[in-house]
């Protein structure tokens, strides 16, 4: 923070209230299916369903706390 310049680096960003709760909870059950699924099938992208249920539940948090 520079004077009245402000520098934010985030991963994702959203005007509030456009997040899809349903979208989202859908979104976490999959990717929690894919996790449990890569124990057993290695070609299952383990990191991608992590970084997939990650963002799902990073939009959740964003949409109860905006609502």
């Amino acid at each position: 923070m520079s004077g009245e310049d402000v520098s934010l680096v985030c991963n994702a960003a959203a005007p509030q209230g456009t997040v899809d709760v349903a979208r989202a909870q859908r979104a976490e059950e999959r990717a929690r299916a894919r996790i449990k699924e890569a124990k057993s099938n290695p070609d299952i992208d383990l990191g991608r369903a992590q970084a997939a249920l990650a963002r799902a539940l990073a939009r959740q948090r964003f949409a109860e706390k905006t609502s």
